[in-house]
């Protein structure tokens, strides 16, 4: 990924920053509050991040835009959790960020899976940019930097799905496995006791009158509501993602309407005359008079329906499974109850009971084997896991070492020790060592982001291997620097080769955004059709 192009305003005040290019950046000034750490938050902001921009900053009220190419050119409108994506002049829109995250997830960059409250999820795209972004802000070495709703092991999960060797829940899996196992053997002992039993009585019916009880009706009784909450909870989610494809569906046919109108006459606003015509996606309005504008947001629409009808789609399947649990449960119950709601209309013949019987002992076999690999499986990982940490915290402190060669710190771990506490610039320098290691490890496409990269009073020499070790990464670079009054110079770092230094000092204190650009920033994302 090349970042090319930020910016963010509101229509009173913006701001661009177009000078990036494809090697190492430093943004730079002589004093705080000039910026830099704006630019860095509408960065990671406009790619889906959670927000953690300085306080007193009113995010919200803002758009962010980001221009960058990755197997294509993509341009980036968010505000706040609505998105909209132009992607090679095909345009999609987003209402939140799980819905963008699923749309990175399938264009730009195959996000890992965790298992995490006994589900497989996609991880969040904040935990996901943890591995080459360190904001400012809110770092502690011992755990991740933004908590949200993950921890710094379901981080480890995350780098072992990178890998190639997911950590699934396998205990779990190993018992369900190992319960269908007992269920099966089970009901191959009562289908061989049946065969004799039918042999030995031809007619059930008196059989079934002698049944009275269920046994455990407390527990089965609470098992029965629990499933069957899942499966309301299941159809409550179906039923309102279908009502939003319904309401999209409706929208384009009042697109499509429109179209036809707008080629009949002209529409415009009985209160003030206007003829332009917006739409509003949450936060962002588009103008869709524009004929261009309407054909991309109708476009847009039928991939969100689209969109809405894989969502459909899965919690259909998830309903299913749960419908299929409640089956499976309804037949695990006491055997003389089983015997009563299969066998009682004797409709099973000794040929169909030994049909069931020799496909039940298949079934036992393969279960069996499913157990053995899932077993051989969790060997594998745990195993890969060890080697893939011990050798991204191997990479970690030969960074250290370079960078400190005298320094007392060395590394076991990915993370640190909990409350360890850093003297002068160790904290910067962990950082340092841990999204270069992780990029050398994985030889991920993201570019490095680190916003001021210099915290702690890094020494002169220091910051010269950090910036070499920068520029050997063969990647984009992005970082933030505030120099002390005795050492800044307009020239510090675009005297360094392979260093595109950019200046913030002529900024007055916490002005970055200005008026003069705001026209710009208006063609910016009237592009994807967006009005103020």
């Amino acid at each position: 990924m090349i970042i090319n192009k930020v910016g963010f305003g509101n229509g009173i005040d913006s701001y661009i920053e177009d000078r990036f290019e494809n090697t190492v950046n430093v943004i730079y000034s002589d004093d705080n509050n000039k910026g830099k750490t704006l630019v860095f938050q509408a960065i990671m902001f406009a790619l889906g991040n959670e927000p953690i921009f300085p306080s007193g900053f009113f995010y919200r009220e803002y758009y962010y835009y980001i221009n960058f190419e990755h197997n294509g050119r993509y341009e980036i409108v968010r505000k706040g959790d609505s998105f909209a994506v132009l992607k090679n002049e095909e345009l999609s829109l987003f209402d939140n960020v799980t819905e963008f995250k699923y749309f990175f997830n399938k264009n730009i960059y195959k996000l890992p899976i965790i298992t995490k409250d006994k589900k497989e999820h996609l991880v969040d795209l904040f935990l996901f940019y943890q591995i080459f972004f360190v904001g400012q802000d809110k770092r502690n070495p011992s755990n991740l930097i933004q908590k949200g709703r993950y921890n710094k092991d379901e981080f480890i999960d995350m780098l072992c799905s990178l890998n190639g060797y997911p950590i699934t829940n396998i205990n779990e899996k190993s018992e369900e496995l190992e319960g269908e196992i007992k269920k099966l053997k089970e009901e191959i002992n009562t289908l061989k006791k049946l065969g004799q039993f039918f042999d030995e009585n031809p007619n059930l019916a008196g059989y079934v009158n002698k049944s009275k009880d269920f046994e455990k009706h407390v527990e089965a009784t609470q098992k029965l509501k629990i499933l069957n909450e899942e499966i309301t909870e299941y159809k409550k989610k179906r039923s309102r993602e279908i009502n939003r494809k319904t309401r999209l569906e409706f929208l384009l046919n009042e697109l499509n309407s429109l179209n036809r109108t707008l080629k009949q006459g002209r529409i415009i606003c009985s209160k003030c005359g206007s003829d332009v015509i917006l739409y509003t996606n949450s936060d962002i309005k588009f103008e869709v008079s524009n004929d261009i504008v309407r054909k991309q947001v109708k476009s847009a629409i039928n991939s969100q329906i689209q969109q809405k009808q894989e969502v459909i789609g899965e919690l259909s399947r998830g309903l299913n499974k749960v419908q299929s649990d409640l089956t499976n449960f309804l037949q695990d119950m006491p055997e003389e109850i089983r015997k009563i709601l299969l066998y009682s209309d004797e409709l099973i013949q000794n040929n169909e009971l030994d049909e069931k019987l020799h496909e039940a002992m298949l079934k036992l076999e393969e279960l069996k084997q499913e157990k053995k690999n899932l077993e051989d499986s969790e060997g594998k990982a745990k195993q890969k896991r060890i080697e893939m940490t011990k050798e991204i915290v191997s990479k970690m402190n030969y960074y250290y070492k370079l960078v400190d060669p005298r320094g007392q710190l060395h590394f076991n771990k990915i993370f640190t020790v909990n409350n360890i506490t850093f003297s002068g610039s160790q904290e910067q320098e962990y950082y340092f060592c841990r999204v270069l290691a992780l990029s050398d490890y994985f030889a991920h496409d993201f570019p490095i982001v680190i916003d001021s990269f210099r915290d702690g009073e890094l020494s002169t020499r220091k910051e010269e291997v950090m910036i070499e070790c920068y520029k050997k990464a063969n990647k984009q670079i992005l970082l933030s620097a505030t120099l002390k009054e005795e050492e800044y110079s307009a020239t510090k770092y675009s005297d360094i080769e392979g260093i595109n230094a950019i200046d913030y000092s002529e900024f007055q204190d916490s002005k970055l955004l200005q008026e003069e650009y705001n026209i710009r920033f208006a063609k910016l994302i009237g592009k994807l059709g967006i009005t103020f």
